[in-house]
Order: C-alpha cells, then structure tokens, then sequence
C-alpha cells in the first residue's frame, strides 16, 4: 500500500481508535500502524541492511498519535533511546512530520522534567547538526517541531523538542505525492545512515555528556585562622548516701 494511502487512513481511523483507551490488536488501525507502514517502507530502506522500521500505538494505554520510525540497529533498536528516523503524527492528526529525532526519555531520566531536558535536547541536536554540518541538505529543518501536543501529552510534547532535523509538516489533508514522499524518506535515512556509520561515532550518552552543564564555580573561598578553644571544666563529684540504711551501715564501721 502506498506511504499517502496509509497516512490517509490512519489518520481518519485514529480518533475511533484513540476511544478504547487501551491498545487493540485486534482493531485493523493497529495492523496499519504496526505491519502494514513498514512493511511499506522495506523496500525504499532495503539497501541499508541496518535499518529497522517499527510502529506503535502505544504501550498498554493508546498514545495522543501513533509513530512509525526506522531504527538503525547499529545505534539503537528503541524508541527511547538513541536517534532514529521517524514519522510523527501530530495530536489532532492534521500533518504528519518525517523527522530525525532523539528518543526522549534517555534525557528525562538523566535531566528530569522538561523545564531541564527541553533545553538539553536542543543543545544536543545543534552539536549534532554541527559535527554533521557537511552532510546535512540545506533544505532540511534543524528547530523543534509542532504536533499540537500540550504538557498533559507528555510524549508528544517532548518529541516536539527532540527534532533534530525535519521535512516541514505534511498536511494530512493536502498530501504530497507519493514520489515526493518516497524521496523525502530516503534522502532523510540516508543522512541518518551516514552519521551513524562516521568514525565520529556520535552516541548519545557523548552528546549528553556535552551538554551537561558544569558544577558552578566557587569564587571565593573564605580562610579563618585556627583558635582553640578553651578547655572545659568537669564538673565535681559529690557523694550522696543512696540511703538511710547504707549510711548507719557505714557509721558502724570503726
């Protein structure tokens, strides 16, 4: 099935799907996402033994948008980690955006909620787009993106910040043709491809070492003398008779 048909079905069949809450294997929306675009996408990324398309719909409860992404098994087979192609459908599934994208929660776990993940995200993307400059198509997008995600849709709204580069958003409803969508996915995979097989190796767990700030500096350091301090005197000892018996006992004594 064409890349436009399955992008045009998915997105009418999607907000049905998105009712039931919990995932749905049974439900054909879920074979869509899950076997039938990738299956679609082999034989434009066949050429590269490495690459790896998968889909989802979620974990255990339904996702604000499916995602359907293309791993390079050489830097990672999961979303949540590495970079990988990936097609993102937006929260109110008008445009779907073909994006090079960092997992997200490798930055959540190590940086914490997004008012410090967010920025950390970006500053790797802009050092990878750096390192990577000369492979890099000038008409590719290199900001974040927009999925009309809001906080409440945690994932969504840290994959708008996890873009490294972009096509800009394919409106679902003025789909470009299929030729131009084929081109657009090999063009991306085979960007994606090239950084992942150059001797820089560009991991992530390097890329987020770069970007974590330093300990703050201590500018001053203050210096006392040493002053002893002054002895402590003990208390003295009194004796007091534990009792009336014992002290007859001991006037006894000669």
């Amino acid at each position: 099935m064409p890349i436009k048909d399955l992008i045009e079905q998915i997105a009418a069949g999607w907000p049905s799907y998105r009712q039931k809450v919990r995932v749905d294997k049974t439900d054909p929306l879920y074979a869509l996402v899950t076997v039938h675009f990738p299956q679609a996408l082999y034989p434009y990324v066949a050429a590269y033994e490495t690459i790896m398309p998968e889909g989802s719909t979620g974990a255990g409860n339904i996702t604000a948008a499916p995602w359907i992404a293309l791993f390079d098994r050489r830097l990672t087979t999961s979303a949540t980690s590495g970079y990988y192609v990936v097609y993102l459908f937006s929260t109110d599934m008008s445009t779907v955006t073909l994006s090079l994208a960092f997992g997200t929660t490798q930055f959540d776990k190590q940086f914490g909620g997004p008012s410090s993940a967010f920025p950390r995200m970006r500053s790797a993307a802009v050092r990878l787009q750096e390192m990577f400059n000369h492979l890099i198509p000038a008409h590719l997008l290199r900001g974040s993106i927009n999925l009309a995600a809001e906080p409440r849709q945690k994932l969504h709204y840290s994959y708008q910040q996890a873009a490294i580069l972009s096509y800009a958003p394919y409106p679902i409803g003025a789909l470009p043709e299929e030729s131009q969508l084929v081109a657009d996915l090999q063009a991306l995979v085979k960007v994606y491809s090239d950084i992942v097989s150059d001797p820089l190796e560009a991991t992530v767990d390097r890329l987020v070492e770069a970007v974590v700030e330093p300990a703050a500096r201590v500018e001053t350091i203050e210096v006392r003398n040493f002053e002893p301090r002054a002895a402590r005197q003990e208390p003295r000892l009194r004796w007091i008779p534990q009792s009336r018996a014992w002290a007859q006992i001991f006037a006894r004594i000669p």
